[in-house]
């Protein structure tokens, strides 16, 4: 049989056809109807009947190029009854029932066919629609059959090991599941772990809208109290740096998730966050051990073995690369002197397709001297009627992109749009007035990157799913699990930032293009100068991989700088990838020698190897005094300058440390007088700039911050630091950072640079360093402290999660834990009495909130705190 499916696969009479259909698609997508040509009739017939031959298959590849004739053929055939049905038996048969959702003719109101596809035909069709069918929220769904057979691996609690392209539904999938669990089960907690902030709110908001009748915790931070006296129903929603708190063995006694679900696990990879998200997942397992693991990530080819070599756990692996949607992929080249693009349009059947594009003008000095303009010319010429998403490597080039791209379209209409109106509003309060986002959004424009305001972020999303927004220019948050619907993906560059951009990440960004729930395919456009030649060869290379921990690589690849280090002082190795991996043996080692010695063993290293690393570790950890309760929270921070700190404290006595002032509006003594003045008589901000500094001296967070592009001395950092936690929106810290550097009030692209620079900062420096180093000092002291001490100074002790969320008020922290945004959290906190003794939701609903924008209430009524 396999060898009738690979006759039926390479047929010429198929691959011709296929050449043809897609010529035809693209010269639709760019709105070149007239050009099109009509295909034989005997060779579509006699290709049809090859495609359903095909649709039988187990193999992807045969199963893809069914599935992708079966679209086209439709999408040129689509008056044709004959063709909708031809679609539809093969997506059936295929096991992609959902995306016949585009066959529009086929089915009546009650979801029944309207014509006969013959006696047996309708036997096998409706037998596998009524196969494919599962409940979500107690509503029917119809699934891929990947899908079905994941929901159901699911149900069996097994481990799994999921590697599927982003268009697959994944995801949909697992939250489908724990949408379930809640409706049916007596009890029911899930960990959902991300890699990004941005992701945290996606998953919170997609869950929220499927549960918005039930009443259940789901929550982004983890509150000491609440935590030890868990609900029966919960969801945590987490980046790997929060699940850290999970570990805290005075916590969570009772608390026993039944699943922990780790999203885009090939950032495992990743020399920084690799290490932590490796550490979190296998310490995470130990703790509970009964719970459910599921981990998820595109064109991974060995999962299982990452889990075992991780957890020591078999796992079920289940994977596909079919994709429900069709790709049209084009590569467009540009040539010195000419109008128009060489375009190659890469068929299914493996052919490369030849054709010319006309311009109004060259593109070609454009591409090489302003990318943006050249992106603007194309996508005003192919992308009219589309949605579409630019990538951009960078987050300036990103903003630049984008508003190039709005001048370019001179659309005016947009500033009409409520919806619109609303987000710019709260841009130019949030903000500033002259932030390029605003002018942008005028002409149906937006950019979409890590350091957009969550809220904005948020409604930028759902203004683009809503066919509001037609053009988001992004950077790679696209890589990281951000979904967003695109029919049309336009790349210039192949790169993340200044460096080129691997094959499996193209992959993983091209695989953003086209969503089953909103068209049957979607198109690639990648853009080059002939000289520069890359786009062919990135269309048509494999993007599976076997991807490799960054502890791995470090331990094998790098064995012998890893070596020379352990010995090293730790600000002192350059390789961060070393670095971490080093900081992570020695927590290991002090866990217990087993513990290193089998996770050594794990890496597949040489017994000579593992003893010089165990002897070496052992000989640098031989001083340290810390408890290993409190190395244990603090993985990205090595255990030796951990132990600098706690014999620091320590040997000063915790009243040398403790801030025991709480943050004021307004200082009553200038800062010059504080630094004059012995630590416990200074006011809060004195107090929180000296254990800065001094943590700066152990930890040298200065030259850490200048990694992210924007150097601050620690003073700067603490500035910036003590305004976000005191409330101030970024307008505020803005405006401040614009009078400190004299920047003048009109001056468009200064502002919009400072713009930049102020998100960076508040996103890095404070959000995650600061946020890093106070962890452990709050974590030191906490161990330092009788349980008085603890009770006393708790809200102080608290400050890494207030530096992290934006405030210092413990009704504003607790709305932003359960998902509000931090500034409609600040907003409405202004009207919630304090010493609450009811519920929050419950108070608000009875006192709703008054004279809030409208984008305000909206996310208040998403997130079920109004009706």
């Amino acid at each position: 049989m396999s060898d009738t499916f690979e006759s039926a696969y390479n047929h010429p009479v198929l691959n011709k056809v296929l050449d043809s259909l897609t010529r035809n698609a693209f010269l639709r997508d760019i709105g070149l109807e007239k050009e099109i040509e009509k295909i034989d009739y005997e060779d579509l017939h006699h290709a049809s009947w090859l495609a359903t031959i095909l649709s039988n298959a187990n193999d992807d590849k045969h199963l893809n190029k069914a599935l992708s004739f079966a679209v086209l053929a439709y999408l040129d055939n689509k008056d044709s009854p004959r063709f909708e049905q031809l679609c539809y038996i093969i997506q059936s048969r295929t096991g992609n029932i959902p995306a016949s959702m585009h066959l529009q003719n086929l089915f009546d109101d009650n979801d029944k066919f309207k014509r006969s596809f013959g006696s047996m035909l309708d036997v096998e069709m409706g037998i596998n629609r009524a196969n494919s069918k599962m409940k979500i929220a107690n509503k029917d769904i119809y699934g891929t059959k990947f899908q079905l057979e994941l929901m159901k691996l699911i149900e069996s609690k097994k481990h799994i090991a999921i590697s599927a392209p982003t268009s697959s539904g994944k995801s949909f999938i697992i939250q489908g599941f724990i949408v379930n669990s809640i409706l049916k089960e007596k009890e029911f907690k899930a960990i959902y772990i991300v890699p990004t902030r941005a992701l945290i709110y996606q998953v919170t908001r997609q869950l929220r809208e499927q549960l918005k009748d039930v009443d259940i915790s789901i929550k982004n931070t983890i509150d000491d109290v609440e935590f030890n006296t868990p609900l029966s129903k919960e969801i945590l929603v987490l980046t790997p740096e929060r699940s850290l708190k999970l570990l805290d063995t005075s916590m969570q006694v009772e608390y026993n998730p039944n699943l922990i679900f780790i999203d885009e696990i090939q950032n495992i990879e990743d020399e920084t966050r690799g290490v932590l998200l490796e550490y979190v997942l296998r310490e995470l397992h130990l703790k509970w051990r009964n719970s459910q693991i599921i981990v998820a990530g595109p064109f991974i080819t060995d999962l299982p073995e990452i889990l075992r070599e991780i957890c020591n756990i078999e796992s079920t692996p289940t994977q596909t690369f079919t994709s429900p949607v069709f790709q049209l992929k084009i590569a467009l080249q540009a040539k010195k002197g000419d109008k128009r693009l060489k375009t190659t349009i890469i068929s299914p059947s493996g052919t490369l397709i030849n054709h010319k594009i006309s311009l109004p003008k060259s593109i070609y000095s454009k591409l090489k001297s302003n990318t943006g303009e050249a992106i603007a010319l194309l996508v005003s010429q192919i992308g009219k009627h589309s949605n579409n998403i630019i990538y951009s490597p960078r987050t300036d080039s990103a903003e630049k992109w984008a508003n190039k791209l709005s001048l370019n379209l001179n659309k005016s209409n947009y500033i009409e749009i409520p919806e619109i109106i609303e987000l710019i509003d709260y841009l130019s309060r949030e903000i500033h007035p002259k932030y390029s986002l605003i002018e942008c959004l005028k002409k149906g424009v937006g950019f979409h990157h890590g350091s957009v305001p969550d809220i904005a972020r948020t409604e930028i999303e759902e203004l683009y799913s809503n066919g509001i927004l037609t053009n988001i220019v992004c950077t790679s948050t696209l890589l990281e699990g951000v979904n967003l619907p695109a029919q049309k993906l336009f790349i210039a560059k192949a790169k993340i930032g200044d460096e080129p951009m691997e094959d499996f990440d193209f992959g993983n960004l091209i695989g953003r293009t086209g969503r089953m729930n909103f068209s049957l395919y979607g198109s690639i456009y990648c853009l080059e100068i002939e000289e520069d030649a890359w786009t062919e060869e990135k269309l048509n290379n494999d993007f599976e991989k076997e991807i490799i921990p960054a502890t791995t690589n470090a331990l094998t690849k790098d064995i012998q700088e890893l070596l020379s280090s352990i010995l090293s002082n730790p600000l002192e190795i350059k390789s961060k990838s070393i670095a971490y991996t080093i900081g992570l043996l020695r927590h290991k080692f002090l866990k217990n020698e087993l513990e290193l010695r089998n996770f050594l063993l794990s890496k597949s290293i040489g017994d000579s190897s593992i003893s010089v690393i165990i002897d070496r570790i052992k000989k640098s950890v031989k001083q340290l005094t810390i408890p290993y309760n409190i190395i244990k929270l603090n993985p990205t921070i090595d255990p030796i300058l951990q132990d600098t700190l706690y014999k620091k404290i320590s040997k000063d006595g915790i009243q040398k440390w403790l801030i025991n002032k709480k943050p004021f509006r307004q200082a009553q003594v200038a800062i010059e007088t504080q630094r004059m003045m012995p630590f416990e008589d200074r006011e809060f901000y004195g107090q929180f700039e000296l254990v800065a500094e001094r943590l700066n001296e152990i930890f040298d967070i200065e030259s850490e911050s200048s990694t992210n592009g924007v150097f601050q001395s620690i003073r700067q950092m603490v500035r910036d630091a003590f305004m976000w936690l005191r409330g101030n929106s970024y307008r505020a810290i803005i405006e401040s950072e614009l009078k400190n550097n004299k920047i003048k009030g009109d001056d468009f692209d200064e502002i919009n640079k400072c713009i930049r620079k102020v998100t960076k900062i508040i996103n890095r420096n404070v959000m995650f360093l600061l946020v890093k180093y106070f962890k452990l000092w709050s974590d030191i002291l906490i161990n330092l402290m009788n349980d008085k001490e603890k009770e006393d100074n708790k809200y102080i002790l608290s400050l890494p999660n207030m530096l992290e969320l934006g405030s210092d008020n413990p009704t504003i922290l607790k709305l932003i834990s359960e998902g509000l945004s931090r500034s409609v959290a600040i907003e409405i906190g202004k009207q919630i009495p304090a010493n609450l003794d009811v519920p929050i939701k419950e108070w608000l609903q009875k006192n709703p909130p008054k004279n809030l924008s409208p984008l305000y209430y909206k996310q208040l009524i998403n997130r079920g705190y109004l009706n």
